[in-house]
């Protein structure tokens, strides 16, 4: 007799009913759903996301791996999205991630998981705080509020997706792979645009950012005096340099830890570093050069250390004789890299910076913030925000009033998003920025901590890579605001949470490390 396993078997015996229905109700749904696309797209992909949830939870390592190797070349593929799918395209994953950090979380603690403690904890928490803190006191409404820290935390959520989850050693691999598979695609996509120049020009030019009939940003690659600046598929110049410069923190790490000397391995470095320089990022070349004194100096090479520290001495000076032969020779800048970064050292730039731009923003208005808005800001959203208005040539969502003497029809205030720090500040206080402060001191310490007792060389690989990481942020923040740049700010908390998570923080099992 056959063993009866309690299942309902289709044939003679009929056919399951749980099977019947829900075929049924999938060509119900699909016909549902055919209408509302037909009616109006978002409505119908609304739907579509709605019942593809429980899937995308039940596999969201890999979603989010998909959306990792998705979000470099996010602004090629909206540009030929159709328009009403474009918001739910290019804000839809960040909504998605947002639902998962609340659904893992509250699985947990409902399975008597309890909440994982991280030492990034408290100064996110605190962040938290200072962000609700300052939308009291300020009276911000509570949508200019999410929508002015929006850009700068989105990911933050991602972070605890992964410490609150079971992220293994493998997985870390994954992710490595699929970073610098994406990055050899974007130095790939700034070599065509070095030797295509404007030929290529139009095929790389990303879309307009439009939410309902307002154009939030108009999108161009920036042409000017220097001819084409790189930006691969990232939409500016700034973001690609910042990109790079975080991409090229991976091999150098192999190299100094693994000792991979690899054909491989050094030409993403020297390439990177081509298109690097080919971006006119200023900003990501200083990060860069920086990052690459910490992590030389950490691994041991003190006598490299020593001359790169140098260079600064030997080099400024030549610079500065090469720039004024040029300008003797021409009677304009030249357009090289050379002039360009020389440029900074001008009495001319140096004196439109302090009246204009980065400078002014360090000086004049910290001291007006400092004074005025110590302890909570001016308020999250108000100032310095996608809802006010930013450098980036994004126009302001919603109308606000002015605060205390600072003077929103200034343009020179939207250029706070050029300062990231600066910004953050301004937008919610002393306690913001406090925290700020103690989560990049906590980033470095994890990840040194790691660098310096760990055997294995794919932890402290992985480490000095988000050392360089942290220390290129941490410069950047200075010039730019790089938490804002969508897929450097996905890698950026994406690693953290990695290195803070429950896989790394036991040694490999033995056999296991890597060699």
């Amino acid at each position: 007799m056959a063993e009866n396993t309690g299942t309902t078997t289709t044939g003679a015996r009929g056919i399951n009913p749980y099977v019947a229905g829900g075929a049924i109700a999938a060509v119900v749904l699909s016909f549902a759903i055919g209408l509302l696309i037909t009616t109006n797209p978002v409505y119908g992909a609304a739907l579509a996301f709605a019942v593809a949830f429980p899937v995308v939870y039940k596999f969201r390592k890999a979603f989010i791996m998909g959306y990792a190797a998705y979000l470099p070349f996010e602004e090629l593929f909206l540009k030929f999205a159709p328009d009403q799918l474009y918001p739910l395209f290019r804000y839809g994953a960040e909504g998605t991630i947002f639902l998962l950090f609340v659904v893992v979380v509250g699985e947990n603690l409902l399975r008597g998981r309890g909440w994982r403690r991280t030492q990034l904890d408290l100064p996110i928490f605190m962040l938290a705080g200072a962000v609700l803190a300052s939308t009291v006191v300020n009276s911000v409404p509570p949508t200019v509020a999410a929508l002015g820290v929006k850009s700068v935390f989105r990911y933050i959520f991602l972070f605890f997706i992964i410490t609150q989850s079971d992220y293994t050693r493998k997985d870390l691999k994954v992710f490595l792979s699929i970073f610098i598979a994406s990055g050899v695609l974007q130095i790939f996509a700034g070599l065509v645009q070095m030797v295509g120049g404007e030929y290529v020009y139009d095929f790389f030019r990303p879309r307009d950012v439009v939410v309902g009939d307002k154009i939030l940003k108009s999108q161009d690659i920036t042409l000017s005096s220097e001819g084409l600046r790189v930006c691969g598929t990232l939409l500016r110049y700034g973001v690609y340099g910042n990109y790079i410069a975080l991409l090229l923190c991976l091999p150098l790490a192999r190299r100094y830890v693994g000792k991979d000397k690899g054909l491989a391995t050094t030409a993403i470095i020297l390439l990177g570093a081509i298109v690097l320089v080919a971006s006119f990022s200023r900003k990501g070349w200083i990060a860069m050069y920086i990052a690459f004194i910490y992590m030389n100096w950490l691994s041991g090479k003190k006598v490299k250390t020593a001359a790169l520290l140098g260079l600064p001495i030997l080099g400024v000076p030549f610079l500065l004789i090469y720039y004024g032969f040029a300008q003797s020779l021409t009677q304009e800048t030249t357009a090289n890299p050379i002039m360009r970064l020389v440029e900074m050292f001008s009495p001319d730039y140096l004196s439109h910076t302090l009246e204009r731009t980065r400078l002014y923003i360090l000086t004049y208005v910290t001291y007006r913030i400092a004074r005025d808005f110590f302890w909570f800001g001016v308020g999250p959203g108000l100032i310095g925000s996608d809802v006010t208005g930013t450098a980036g040539g994004t126009t302001a969502l919603v109308e606000v009033d002015r605060i205390s003497g600072l003077d929103f029809a200034d343009e020179r205030l939207a250029l706070l998003t050029d300062v990231g720090f600066v910004n953050i500040f301004a937008q919610i206080g002393f306690f913001g920025i406090l925290a700020v402060v103690i989560l990049l001191a906590r980033f470095i310490k994890q990840s040194k901590r790691l660098f310096i007792t760990r055997a294995d060389s794919e932890t402290r690989t992985v480490a000095l890579m988000f050392l360089g990481f942290t220390v290129i942020m941490i410069v950047e923040s200075f010039f730019g605001s790089p938490l804002t740049y969508r897929a450097v700010s996905f890698y950026f908390w994406l690693f953290a949470g990695l290195l803070f998570s429950k896989g790394m923080a036991e040694d490999p099992a033995p056999g296991k490390a890597s060699t």
